[in-house]
């Protein structure tokens, strides 16, 4: 299947519906907007069946997600997305609905992915990565392939510096406590200075070449901008490895920085806790 296309004339349509729906009497807004003047139930059984405009309005709200109420996205989309699915499934989408539904299940597997890989710690990550090969096998029932994500760094979401965990980094002795200071305030300059001269900013151990880490360590990744800023980003380590900038395990078993000439220092954590 070709790439996606776009779907910024379902969002100008959705603006447009949005306006004429805000004009009618508020219990009629829902069932306008979103179902065609009909319930939610009997709208997705007749969307399932392969009904036409049922379909093309479902994609509509799906690749535009304009909702009325901010509540409205787990109410309806969830319903309608599932009832389009499994028209898909039964092979009642057009050549060009399908284009646009793998357009939509495309950005929520990209979302998905984000989430998983380069979110932080905890339960909406963990739900992600449980979530990745149903929607992977899906995406494979319906298109008969899993689209290739092409993230680069650059879209990988911006996090707060990651302060008790730089903390509790120096207080294992993993780095210094200057260390800890310096990143947890997110200083530029100072990053500046570990990558362009990191011999003269490293304790002597930690510009030993460090042993192999684990690829799928989650870590916490701090590294210039193409703009010149610089910020923090969450990856796992086998993502961040090529690039330059300091990474921290987001366990704190280890630390790594890259240089600009290509080296890779760090230090692994042997200090306990008591």
């Amino acid at each position: 299947m070709k790439k996606p296309p776009s779907l910024r004339p379902s969002i100008t349509r959705m603006q447009q519906r949005l306006a004429a729906a805000r004009a009618l009497p508020a219990e009629q807004q829902v069932a306008f907007y979103y179902c065609n003047g009909k319930s939610l139930s009997d709208f997705c059984a007749e969307l399932a069946a392969g009904n036409q405009s049922a379909i093309s309005l479902a994609l509509d709200v799906l690749a535009a997600e304009q909702w009325l109420q901010e509540q409205d996205s787990a109410d309806y989309s969830h319903n309608i997305r599932t009832a389009l699915q499994n028209a898909g499934l039964a092979g009642l989408l057009t050549p060009v609905q399908q284009k646009i539904h793998l357009a939509i299940e495309s950005r929520h597997l990209r979302r998905l992915v984000l989430r998983a890989y380069h979110s932080e710690p905890g339960t909406d990550r963990e739900s992600a990565l449980r979530s990745l090969p149903e929607q992977q096998e899906l995406m494979q029932q319906l298109f008969g392939h899993t689209p290739t994500l092409h993230l680069e760094p650059a879209d990988w979401p911006t996090v707060a510096a990651p302060v008790a965990q730089l903390q509790l980094a120096a207080r294992r002795r993993l780095i210094t406590p200057e260390q800890a200071k310096q990143l947890a305030h997110s200083s530029e300059h100072y990053l500046m200075e570990l990558i362009h001269d990191p011999e003269s900013m490293l304790p002597a151990h930690h510009l030993q070449q460090p042993s192999p880490a684990p690829t799928d360590t989650l870590c916490y990744f701090f590294s210039e901008n193409h703009d010149g800023s610089a910020d923090w980003r969450i990856a796992p380590w086998g993502d961040i490895e090529p690039l330059v900038g300091f990474a921290l395990a987001a366990d704190t078993t280890f630390y790594r920085l890259n240089d600009d000439w290509g080296n890779c220092y760090g230090n692994n954590s042997e200090v306990t806790l008591t």
